[in-house]
């Protein structure tokens, strides 16, 4: 068996803290100072090439494997120690950061192999596991003071190595198809990650494509925010999930469209702000401030995606939120986004649309269901946010802003569908189908549906031409309305101050 470089080198420098938990196995346990390494053999260690990879047996793994995985554990944990000194860290980032590239290639190569073929034994399982923990520490660093991750070294990695982000993915995807106890971690570093490309539009636009055209990525993250829902309060990691899907759609149109039309974002946003706001999920948070703070910042996410308008529900979280003191580990504190602003963004978006047949069907399906319900729990909810916009919180600007978008959005709603139902009734209704038939004669929906599908065959993309969301009548509804009602103040919504980007 070949044999590595594991000399001490003669200047000996900084020294790594060898963590307990290892300090007494055979590589490191007859070292003077006691308890201590020198940086400098570490980093010669690694320096020595990388084997090839079918030559490595990940249920058994070699000494050779082990030393490298040893090593790569001294320096993440020496790195991460929340201990030193902001100076001293500094200098080992520096370092290594300049050794990056012999340490993603024995990261890297041991990673992929360990997850290529899952071990059969429990020695090749606790090794996968300690490379998934050195993983996540090894392309994401603190900063100098320990506080946090800083996503600028991740930026810089990734920029230098290609290969690394499609490997966070892989590792992500990976974790998250297992429900693998490391994927709380992988969570924080996909995130990080994705923010660090804040500065790099370019790698913004390349590591969006790599995760909304992978094969698993975004159903398995749907899959997992549907199940932890449904079976668990909202966790930190749920928040995460969230975030990684509100940081793709706001990277480029094509990426949002993607998120839409491919991956049904609506629908699942949807139903998550469903779940997180049933009265009997909401009922016990009094007694659960953390819980409360969670679900908060989980609900602040889905606004910021799409949004729902089952936000009757959700008054006492709405009044919670603008009367708790901002602290600075909030996730929304710099911002100034508290739940008002949130739903009035929503109806916002809801106002630009309502000339779309099917949001403002959907919008007077909503506003039925809590307006002329036989549900006690639907009444009284509506009857709480109705007293919670004109109550003592009223004197607050964003519930006060809430209150009056919520009133002029009814009254357009309502309005709305009785125009719609008035420019139906006066003319032949048509769309794109070339026989131009009446809507509700001749079969006209499967000759529709015929050509579309039709077009989808002719395409070469597999997943087909998309149904545009607003159709010829919606248009046709729209220049309608515009012509005969372009002077009435009623139909007119005044967009709220807060930068909202409608």
């Amino acid at each position: 068996m070949r044999r590595f470089r594991t000399q001490r080198p003669t200047r000996v420098g900084r020294y790594f803290n060898i963590p307990f938990e290892i300090a007494s196995e055979s590589l490191f346990n007859t070292r003077s100072p006691r308890g201590k390494i020198p940086a400098a053999e570490v980093y010669e260690y690694l320096r020595n090439p990388v084997p090839p990879s079918e030559s490595l047996d990940s249920s058994h793994p070699s000494d050779d494997m082990k030393n490298a995985a040893r090593y790569l554990y001294v320096l993440v944990t020496n790195i991460h120690d929340p201990n030193r000194k902001a100076s001293e860290r500094r200098e080992f980032v520096m370092e290594y950061d300049t050794n990056f590239s012999h340490i993603w290639s024995w990261t890297s190569m041991l990673l992929q192999r360990a997850l290529e073929d899952d071990a059969t034994t429990e020695e090749g399982v606790a090794y996968r596991d300690s490379l998934l923990h050195i993983f996540r520490k090894a392309v994401a660093l603190p900063n100098f003071d320990g506080v946090a991750l800083n996503p600028s070294w991740t930026l810089k990695f990734m920029q230098q190595r290609p290969d690394l982000f499609p490997s966070i993915i892989h590792v992500f995807n990976y974790t998250l198809n297992r429900s693998h106890f490391s994927l709380e971690e992988m969570f924080p570093l996909l995130v990080t990650a994705l923010l660090s490309c804040e500065a790099d539009e370019a790698m913004a636009l390349r590591t969006a494509d790599v995760i909304v055209h992978s094969p698993d990525t975004i159903n398995l993250m749907f899959s997992y925010i549907s199940t932890v829902l449904r079976k668990r309060p909202v966790t930190e990691s749920l928040c995460r999930a969230v975030q990684v899907l509100t940081i793709l759609y706001l990277t480029s149109r094509e990426v949002l469209f993607t998120l839409i039309f491919v991956h049904n974002t609506i629908q699942h946003s949807s139903s998550w702000c469903k779940a997180i706001l049933k009265p009997s999920r909401l009922a016990g948070l009094d007694e659960n401030v953390c819980l409360k703070e969670k679900t908060i910042e989980f609900v602040k996410w889905i606004l910021q995606l799409f949004g729902h308008t089952t936000m009757v529900h959700a008054g006492n979280l709405i009044a919670y939120d603008v009367a708790r003191p901002v602290t600075a580990d909030m996730a929304f504190h710099n911002s100034g986004l508290t739940l008002a602003n949130g739903f009035t963004h929503v109806l916002c978006y809801l106002s630009s649309l309502l000339s779309v047949g099917q949001v403002l069907d959907l919008a007077v399906s909503s506003w039925r269901k809590v307006s002329e319900t036989d549900d006690p729990a639907r009444r009284d909810a509506l009857q709480a946010f109705t007293d919670l916009m004109a109550g003592a919180y009223a004197s607050h600007s964003d519930l006060r802003g809430l209150g009056e978008f919520w009133g002029d959005a009814i009254k357009r709603v309502v309005s709305l569908k009785t125009l719609r139902q008035q420019f139906e009734d006066e003319g032949l209704i048509i769309c794109a189908n070339p026989d131009k038939q009446d809507w509700k004669k001749h079969n006209h929906r499967a000759k529709c549906n015929q050509v579309h599908d039709v077009d989808v065959q002719l395409t070469e993309d597999p997943a087909g031409p998309l149904r545009p969301m607003m159709t010829d009548v919606d248009r046709g509804f729209d220049e309608w309305h515009t012509d005969q009602y372009e002077q009435d103040k009623q139909y007119t919504l005044q967009i709220p101050k807060y930068p909202l980007n409608c």
